[in-house]
């Protein structure tokens, strides 16, 4: 399992399929699992998404670990992969009005904002 940090909402998690002797019978459908590093396992999101081997999650929390796991079922038991954790980007701050700036006298202003 890779995952790769696209910017500071989004990650792309990717997993190359086992081979054909370790999957010890067919391939039915992997289940993707991602929550917040650290948050109890009950907090994980999970997704089928079928054959699939790449998926890319958005609106994530800036600034944040996330941990990512696959399982993948071959119709008569289910394996899970080693977690793996990336950390979303920095984000702009949000919600942060523009400043407003008055000047005071020739050397001095005063900058004010409002969250």
């Amino acid at each position: 399992v890779t995952a790769i940090v696209v910017n500071h909402t989004s990650i792309v998690v990717s997993w190359m399929r086992p081979a054909l002797k370790q999957l010890r019978g067919p391939l039915v459908a992997y289940v993707f699992y991602y929550k917040v590093k650290g948050s109890p396992p009950a907090n994980a999101t999970a997704l089928s998404v079928g054959l699939q081997t790449m998926r890319l999650l958005i609106d994530l929390q800036p600034n944040t670990d996330y941990e990512f796991t696959v399982s993948l079922d071959n119709g008569i038991g289910v394996a899970v992969s080693d977690a793996v954790v990336a950390r979303t980007l920095d984000g702009a701050p949000e919600g942060v009005r523009q400043p407003a700036v008055r000047v005071l006298t020739s050397t001095e202003v005063e900058v004010t904002w409002f969250a």
